[in-house]
């Protein structure tokens, strides 16, 4: 029972609730950046595929390479 008063009085104390606020915004900053990367590599693929659509297969190329 004693742990859990401890952690109930840590609870309580304002410099854990700074670190508490802190690291929760930090974990949400993280998890928008994360989000946002993504999608911009989503977008590159993206941009990616299109570009090799229009070149050769590796068929095209043996024959092109033995020619």
């Amino acid at each position: 029972m004693s742990v859990r008063l401890g952690v109930s009085l840590e609870a309580l104390s304002p410099a854990f609730q700074r670190f508490a606020v802190r690291t929760s915004k930090r974990m949400q900053d993280i998890s928008n950046m994360a989000a946002q990367k993504k999608q911009e590599l989503a977008e590159q693929v993206k941009e990616y595929s299109k570009t090799f659509e229009g070149l050769p297969k590796n068929k095209e190329l043996g024959a092109i390479g033995r020619a």
